[in-house]
C-alpha cells in the first residue's frame, strides 16, 4: 500500500492449553501473543500513541513484544530508523518466537552502517528457515550488497561448503551486477533458482551460465541455438518487440527444423495476442498456416508424421478465425481440413468445432449431426471424448430426442471422473427421464444426486425439481468459522510449530503464515492422510486470518465425503460472514441482501481484502476503479487512490452499490445480474436474444462464456446456502424468485 497506508488491525487471538513438547507447543502461557482488539485508524501517529497507550497498561513480556513489533511494522515507510530500532531489539530477544523474522525486518529497515545491526547474526538463505527464504533473498536483494567481489580469484573454492554464506553473499553481487536492469522480484527468483539448483555455481562464468539458463534475454549476443529461448523469455516479460525480433531472425534462418520454425510462428502470433494486437495475431496464424501446409506438400518423406502437427496448426487457424468474428473464413478451414484429411487422420475436433459453430447459430439438428460424427471417430484424447458425449447429449436433449440423450448421458456418467461434471450429467439424465415420462426413475436419480451432493448447485436444483425443501438438519451453525483449537494434532505439530504460527496470526502476516503451513499441505497431500485433524486445524488457522481462498484451494484435494462432512461439522468455516457489521450497513444502506454480497464476495475474492485480478479489478467485490470512482462519487464514500478499494470498509459498500444498479438495470432479474457482474452488458443482452428459449435452467446451461456460467451457478449456489444460514438452520424452499427471466424487460 502507498505511504500514508491505512493500518487495520483487529486481532483476537484464542489461547490455548500449552505444554511443552520439543518446542512445538508454548513452554509457558507468558510466550502466547496477548489478545488485543484495536481500532481503524487513518492517521499513523494516532495508532502509535494507542500502541503506546496498550504498553503502559499491558506491561508484561508477550505485550511489549507485540506493541514492539506492531510499531516497527507501523513505521517501516515513514520512519525506518525507529523501525530498525524496533525489529533489532526483539532480533536480540532469545525467548521472542518470532525473532528469526524480527531480524529480517531489522535487515530491511536499518542503513547498511547502521551499529544497531552489529552482534546481530548475519541473514543468509542459508542459515533461514524455509518458509522465510523468499523473503531474505527479497530483503538481500533490495539491499544490493557491494562486498567488492568483482573476479575468479574471490570466489569460494570447490573445496568449501556449496551453500556458505560467503559464496551466497558473493552471487547476490554479482547478480546485482549484471542484472541491474530487471525488476527486484525477479532477481528474487532468480537468486532462489541459482541457489537450489543441482548444481551451484562456484566461478563467476558459471554463475553467469546459470542465469542465462533461467533468463535468457539476459544473454548479450545469444546463439542462433538459443534465440527460441531468448525470444520466448522476451515474450514473457513483456518486451513484444524484442521477442518478435528474435522469432523473425529464425524464420530467416535457412537451415533451422521445421519444428523450430514452427514454435517461432506460434510465438509470434502469441506475441501479438498478449499485446492486444488482434489484426495482428491473425495475420500470423494465417501465415503459419499457409508455413505449415507448404512444408506438408513438400514433404515426399515422413508426411506421415506432419499430421498431427499441420491438423493442430489449422484448427489453431480456425479457432482465431471464429473468435475474430469470421465465421465464414473458420468454416472454410474446417471444410479444407476435412477434405485433406479425412481417412488420414481423427477428424473428432472438427467435428466438434462444426457443432459448436451450427450451435452458435442456432441449428441444433446440424449441431447434433456433427457431435454424433464426432463421437463415432476415434477422438485424440478423453477431454474431447467427453466434450463431444456432452454436446451431443445436451443437443439432443434440446431436440427432444431423449432416448438418445440417456444414452451418452449414461456414458459421461461411466467414464467422467469429474465431480462437477458427473452431478451436471446426473441432472440432465434425470430431467430426459422426467421428459420422457420415466417419473421414479428421474425421481430415483434426483434422490441419488441429492445424497451425493445436497448443497451443490445441480444438488439444489434436484430439490426444487421434486419438490423437497432444503434440509440444514446435518449442519452445525454453533462452531465459529476460525477458532484456534486448544491442542494441536500430531501431524500438525510435525511439520509446523503452532507457538510461531499463533504469533503470526495475531501480529496478521498472512503471506509469511501460508509460507509456514505449505510443508504441512504438502505432507498431507503426499501421504494422503485425508483424514487427519491436522486438515481442519489448517483451515481453520487460515480462516482467523481471512485467507478462505487457500482453504477452498487446499480442500479440493480432500475426497467429497471428507468435503461434506466439513462443512456439515463447520460450515462457517466453507461459507464464512466476515466484516459482518460492514457488510450489514452496506446491505441496509444499498438494499441488497447480506447473503447476496456475501455470495459474490465468496466467488470474486475468498474474502481476501487484498485480491487483484489481472483485470486490475480489486478488493473483495473485485471492482474495477473505473467503476469504483464513480460509485464512490455518486453515494459520498471516500475513495482517494484505487487502493482504497483494498479496504473493507471502502470495497464493500462500493461493491453492494454496483450490485444494486445491476439489478436495477435488469429490472431484478438475478441470472441477469449476476452474469452482468461477471461480463458486460452488451453481451448479457445479445444472450438473451439469442439463447433463452422459456428456461432459465437451460439458458444458464447455455451461457457460452465458460467462466460466466461458472460463476452464475456458483453465486446462486452461495447465495441459497448463505439464506440457509441465515435461516438459522431451519428448512428453506427453492427460492424460485431467482430464476425469474423475462427477455422482453431487458
Amino acid at each position: 500500500m502507498r505511504d500514508g497506508a491505512i493500518f487495520v488491525l483487529t486481532f483476537c487471538v484464542i489461547l490455548g492449553c500449552a505444554r511443552r513438547v520439543k518446542h512445538l507447543e508454548p513452554p509457558q502461557e507468558e510466550f502466547l501473543p496477548p489478545v488485543f482488539t484495536t481500532g481503524t485508524l487513518n492517521d499513523l501517529k494516532e495508532f502509535d500513541n494507542q500502541l503506546l497507550s496498550l504498553l503502559e497498561k499491558n506491561p508484561d513480556r508477550a505485550s511489549r513484544w507485540w506493541i514492539q513489533f506492531r510499531r516497527g511494522t507501523l513505521w517501516k515507510i515513514q520512519d525506518p530508523n525507529l523501525s530498525c530500532e524496533k525489529f533489532a531489539d526483539l532480533a536480540r530477544e532469545d525467548l521472542f518466537p518470532l525473532r528469526e523474522l524480527a531480524r529480517i525486518y531489522a535487515e530491511e529497515s536499518c542503513a547498511a552502517d547502521s551499529p544497531l545491526l552489529q552482534g546481530l547474526k548475519e541473514l543468509t538463505l542459508e542459515n533461514s528457515s524455509v518458509w522465510l527464504k523468499e523473503l531474505v533473498s527479497r530483503v538481500l536483494v533490495s539491499k544490493k550488497p557491494s562486498l567488492g567481489i568483482e573476479d575468479d580469484k574471490n570466489t569460494p573454492s570447490r573445496g568449501e561448503k556449496s551453500r556458505s554464506a560467503i559464496q551466497e553473499k558473493w552471487i547476490e553481487n554479482v547478480l546485482h551486477r549484471i542484472t541491474l536492469k530487471i525488476p527486484a522480484e525477479e532477481k528474487v527468483t532468480l537468486l532462489l533458482q541459482i541457489l537450489n539448483s543441482s548444481s551451484v555455481p562456484t566461478t563467476n562464468l558459471e554463475i553467469e551460465k546459470q542465469l542465462h539458463r533461467f533468463a535468457p534475454r539476459l544473454k548479450p549476443n545469444p546463439a542462433p541455438r538459443e534465440w527460441l529461448s531468448t525470444a520466448n523469455d522476451f515474450r514473457r516479460n513483456r518486451d513484444f518487440a524484442k521477442s518478435r525480433e528474435y522469432y523473425q531472425k529464425i524464420l530467416g534462418l535457412k537451415n533451422a527444423s521445421f519444428e523450430l520454425k514452427l514454435k517461432a510462428h506460434n510465438g509470434l502470433r502469441m506475441a501479438f495476442k498478449n499485446e492486444r494486437r488482434l489484426e495482428d495475431h491473425l495475420a500470423a496464424t494465417e501465415a503459419m498456416a499457409q508455413f505449415a501446409w507448404r512444408t506438408y506438400n513438400s514433404a515426399k518423406k515422413g508426411a506421415k508424421g506432419l499430421r498431427r502437427q499441420i491438423h493442430d496448426v489449422q484448427v489453431d487457424l480456425v479457432r482465431t478465425r471464429w473468435t475474430s468474428g469470421s465465421v465464414t473464413d473458420a468454416s472454410k478451414g474446417l471444410e479444407f481440413l476435412e477434405k485433406k484429411f479425412k481417412g488420414l487422420y481423427s477428424m473428432a475436433e472438427v467435428f466438434w468445432l462444426r457443432g459448436r459453430m451450427a450451435e452458435e447459430r442456432g441449428d441444433f439438428s446440424k449441431a447434433l449431426e456433427w457431435f454424433t460424427k464426432g463421437i463415432a471417430e476415434k477422438p485424440l484424447g478423453s477431454d474431447l471424448s467427453e466434450k463431444l458425449l456432452w454436446y451431443g447429449a445436451w443437443n439432443a436433449y434440446r431436440l427432444k430426442k431423449f432416448t438418445m440423450a440417456i444414452d451418452w448421458f449414461n456414458q459421461l456418467l461411466t467414464t467422467s471422473q469429474l465431480e462437477f461434471a458427473r452431478a451436471r450429467y446426473q441432472y440432465w439424465l434425470a430431467m430426459c427421464l422426467m421428459k420422457s415420462n420415466a417419473l421414479d426413475r428421474a425421481n430415483e436419480e434426483f434422490a441419488r444426486l441429492i445424497a451425493v451432493d445436497p448443497l451443490g448447485y445441480y444438488g439444489l436444483l434436484a430439490h426444487r425439481q421434486i419438490k423437497q425443501e432444503i434440509p440444514a438438519k446435518n449442519l452445525n451453525f454453533d462452531k465459529p468459522a476460525a477458532v484456534l483449537p486448544d491442542k494441536w494434532s500430531d501431524d500438525f505439530k510435525g511439520k509446523v510449530d503452532p507457538l510461531k504460527l499463533q504469533w503470526l496470526v495475531s501480529l496478521g502476516e498472512v503471506e509469511l503464515l501460508r509460507n509456514h503451513l505449505e510443508p504441512l499441505f504438502l505432507q498431507l497431500a503426499k501421504t494422503k492422510k485425508h483424514s487427519s485433524p491436522a486438515w481442519l486445524e489448517a483451515f481453520q488457522v487460515l480462516g482467523k486470518v481471512n485467507s478462505y481462498a487457500l482453504v477452498y484451494e487446499k480442500m479440493v484435494q480432500l475426497p467429497l465425503p471428507i468435503r461434506t462432512e466439513l462443512l456439515e461439522t463447520h460450515p462457517e468455516l466453507l461459507f464464512p460472514r466476515p466484516f459482518r457489521d460492514t457488510v450489514l450497513k452496506a446491505s441496509t444502506q444499498f438494499e441488497v441482501p447480506m447473503e447476496l454480497i456475501y455470495a459474490v464476495m465468496r466467488q470474486e475474492s475468498g474474502f481476501n481484502p487484498r485480491a487483484r485480478s489481472p483485470a486490475d479489478a480489486f478488493g473483495l467485490m473485485q471492482l474495477l476503479p473505473e467503476v469504483a470512482t464513480p460509485q464512490a462519487a455518486r453515494h459520498s464514500i471516500t475513495m482517494t487512490h484505487h487502493d482504497d478499494l483494498y479496504l473493507p470498509e471502502v470495497n464493500i459498500p462500493l461493491g453492494a452499490a454496483h450490485l444494486r444498479e445491476l439489478f436495477k438495470r435488469h429490472n431484478g432479474q438475478f441470472v441477469l445480474a449476476v452474469a452482468s457482474y461477471n461480463a458486460s452488458n452488451e453481451a448479457i443482452q445479445n444472450w438473451v436474444r439469442t439463447r433463452y428459449r422459456g428456461d432459465t435452467i437451460e439458458f444458464i446451461e447455455d451461457i457460452p462464456y465458460e467462466e460466466t456460467r461458472g460463476y452464475v451457478r456458483l453465486v446462486l449456489r452461495n447465495l441459497i446456502f448463505y439464506r440457509l444460514m441465515e435461516n438459522q438452520g431451519q428448512k428453506i424452499s427453492f427460492p424460485e424468485e431467482l430464476l425469474q427471466l423475462s427477455p422482453k424487460s431487458v
